[in-house]
């Protein structure tokens, strides 16, 4: 390994950043430069190499490719970052001591090239894009190679794995003090003639609310106004969760938790507290629980940032987190938070079963479908039901969920049993208030 790679290498795994490399072929030599370094496992979390359409398409989370112009192209490389920083948040750190600099630090990578194949003369350039996408930035480099430079296919890949670690050098030297700032450019204007290099692109899109991700209230106002973006000329979609620690933001559009207890929280009270504890004592240790706060309702329409201000104020303690969600359905839940276990009461789990809240039989298969692909299931806790007062146990559910082949998808949470509700603890503030 020549001298100059191995010092970025050493650079990168000294620093903060923990990363999901998704590269599609050309570039891929840039893994290999990182694992042959000791200490990558600071670094790299996982890393995939999609080559093929089909498992691009996966990567991607699409399911076809009606809307992909060219799978070489700036907007597939963001789109790679943006599925590889969701990968990295949900198989980073799991601490719920997460800081806002690990946070800052989370990366995913896209990079896709339409490199030489040297037997047969390409019509459109030789390009290569990557992407950088971190806790309220991307970073999109773009590179393109003369055709009549003589370069081989293993040329060509070289200055594509280049610009693939130059783009994670650039986020690493973030975190390091004495980082050679120019040692990135420099990695590739070595191998680029004066033409090549001095086209080569970057693009920074920060959004300053959610680089500054200790300021919660910025933060929410910016997300609730991108509800707005389909007038606003933007072409990706809004995150749909935002996940806090302790009142910070700690991820956008993914969360680390494992296990999510859904709630208005109004107020947060110790059954809700015991009921995550119990429900995350069930999982393999290192599970991470959370509270998840859907903001938009279908009949009450969304709260005000003065009320989801209040009830996250509840989940200022240290280590705490609390997700914020646009998604007033469960089905719309599993796909913000692939593979948590969602924890519900027995009341909830029952009208997930009935038909009549899902519009069919056929809607409800669908929906149930779905959250298995998505990897989700739910721990259903026994309630008191609110109109009878009696106490349903989760077993009721269970067989109403093998009726409908959907056993594998709910389990009981055995011998937890808290009566208390928010409602009660509302009602008794309001009759001592008249007192």
């Amino acid at each position: 390994m020549e001298p100059g790679i191995r010092a970025i290498v050493e650079t990168i795994h000294a620093s903060k950043v923990r990363a999901v490399l998704h590269v599609t072929g050309g570039g891929a030599r840039a893994l290999g430069w990182l694992t042959s370094v000791p200490r990558c496992s600071n670094t790299l979390l996982d890393a995939r190499v999609p080559y093929a359409r089909e498992s691009a398409l996966e990567t991607l989370g699409r399911a076809t490719d009606d809307d992909v112009e060219s799978y070489c192209s700036r907007e597939v490389a963001e789109a790679l970052a943006s599925a590889a920083y969701a990968r990295a948040v949900r198989h980073g750190s799991s601490r719920a001591t997460a800081s806002a600099s690990d946070a800052r630090a989370t990366t995913g990578l896209g990079a896709t090239c339409a490199l030489t194949t040297e037997d047969v003369v390409k019509r459109g350039d030789h390009r290569c894009f990557v992407a950088a996408k971190t806790l309220g930035r991307m970073t999109t480099y773009e590179m393109r190679l003369e055709k009549t430079s003589g370069r081989s296919r293993f040329d060509e890949e070289g200055c594509a794995s280049r610009l693939v670690l130059r783009a994670l050098y650039e986020e690493a030297r973030r975190s390091v003090d004495d980082a050679d700032a120019d040692a990135g450019v420099d990695l590739v204007r070595e191998v680029l003639s004066e033409r090549e290099f001095d086209e080569v692109s970057v693009t920074t899109m920060e959004d300053s609310a959610y680089a500054n991700a200790s300021d919660a209230r910025a933060v929410v106002e910016r997300w609730l106004a991108e509800d707005d973006s389909s007038t606003s000329g933007a072409t990706t979609a809004a995150p749909m969760i935002l996940e806090f620690t302790g009142g910070v933001l700690t991820a956008v559009g993914a969360t680390r938790a494992n296990v999510v207890l859904s709630g208005s929280f109004n107020p947060l009270h110790d059954g809700h507290r015991d009921l995550l504890a119990a429900a995350t004592a069930t999982k393999p240790p290192g599970a991470l629980g959370a509270y998840e706060i859907g903001v938009t309702n279908a009949d009450k329409g969304t709260l005000s940032i003065d009320e989801i201000m209040r009830r996250l104020e509840q989940f200022s303690t240290p280590g705490t987190v609390c997700l914020l969600t646009k998604t007033p359905l469960f089905v719309d839940k599993t796909r913000a938070a692939p593979g948590a276990a969602f924890v519900v009461g027995a009341d909830t789990a029952a009208r997930l079963l009935d038909p009549k809240y899902a519009g069919s039989d056929a809607a409800l298969d669908e929906s149930l479908n779905e959250i298995r692909a998505n990897a989700c299931d739910f721990l259903v806790a026994g309630r008191v039901d609110r109109v009878s007062r009696a106490f349903v146990p989760a077993a009721d559910v269970l067989a109403a969920a093998a009726a409908r082949r959907a056993a594998d998808l709910f389990a009981a949470l055995p011998s937890f049993r808290v009566d208390v509700s928010s409602t009660e603890i509302r009602n008794a503030a309001r009759d001592s208030g008249r007192d």
